[in-house]
């Protein structure tokens, strides 16, 4: 990992956040089931991680507003 300068724990999560946009971009799953699908305890969780990350709610990073 030290040759991508992130620890082992941020690449999971830049990984994981990857996979979660790309399910609310691609998919027709609530953002609900896209969290459970994520291993995400909550919607809320996403929607405060997506709003930290991208500053938008995952409900406007797919409606692309």
């Amino acid at each position: 990992m030290k040759y991508l300068r992130k620890t082992h724990r941020q690449y999971i999560s830049n990984t994981r956040i990857g996979k979660t946009r790309q399910l609310l971009v691609e998919s027709n799953l609530s953002v609900m089931e896209v969290a459970v699908v994520s291993r995400f305890n909550s919607s809320a969780n996403i929607s405060k991680l997506f709003r930290t990350k991208f500053g938008v709610s995952p409900g406007r990073l797919r409606t692309g507003r």
